[in-house]
């Protein structure tokens, strides 16, 4: 099966949702769930999942229509672009509700939508700790170090012609992790500043944030997704 994974595709995988949205949230890569003492069931499910990536377009689309709950990681994400659609339509600003998270997520990655979802790198892991690509079936990098080498500039070029397609409001990166890999997407000369326990600045008139990541402690509370509304819109 391996002999169908389509590397150059996934690599050149842009990202979801609308490439013209006016929001662009960029994630550190696409997780996946898992279980070491599950390695080899594991390994044979993120198989089938590169198979299906190999044939993706260069941007595609998250369904999210049958989810029943509201995925971690979209939380803060979903409560605010809602707080986004209040001030658009010039409405008083109500707390949404879980029901109105759901209904929302299911635009979060749709072509019809207001957001612009990409990934820093192209290979989904289960954590930042873990390596599967350099055993059996992959053969890929040796290490997270080696692929973050290899393909860290083209990676970088390639969400930076996506984001110049058209003026953002917000460019969201999330993950500090990775901050520094971030931050290289854009211009060097570029001056951040602490706001809100983020990092922000700003380039071309569009607001730049790096946060945590969405599904950290930090975002329990969803004030914190409050306080990056304010950042950006405030």
């Amino acid at each position: 099966m391996s002999n169908l994974i389509d590397w150059k595709t996934i690599e050149n995988h842009i990202g979801w949702g609308r490439p013209d949205a006016p929001v662009v949230f960029i994630g550190m890569e696409e997780g996946y769930s898992g279980k070491e003492k599950e390695i080899e069931k594991h390994k044979a499910e993120l198989e089938a999942h590169l198979i299906e990536r190999s044939m993706y377009p260069e941007i595609s689309e998250i369904d999210f229509s049958k989810a029943n709950r509201v995925i971690r990681t979209y939380r803060a994400p979903c409560h605010f672009m809602l707080r986004r659609e209040f001030m658009v339509n010039q409405k008083p600003f109500e707390a949404p509700k879980n029901l109105d998270l759901l209904e929302y997520q299911k635009t979060f990655g749709m072509s019809t939508g207001d957001v612009f979802l990409l990934e820093l790198f192209p290979y989904p892991a289960r954590a930042t700790t873990v390596w599967p690509y350099s055993d059996p079936p992959f053969f890929r990098d040796n290490d997270r170090a080696s692929y973050i080498k290899r393909l860290l500039e083209p990676r970088s070029k390639l969400l930076m012609n996506a984001i110049n397609l058209v003026h953002r409001e917000a460019i969201i990166c999330y993950g500090k992790a990775y901050q520094k890999y971030y931050k290289g997407i854009f211009p060097e000369n570029l001056s951040w500043k602490d706001e809100f326990s983020f990092q922000y600045t700003e380039w071309n008139r569009q607001k730049i944030a790096i946060v945590p990541h969405f599904s950290s402690r930090v975002f329990n509370s969803i004030s914190k997704a409050d306080d990056l509304f304010e950042l950006i819109y405030g």
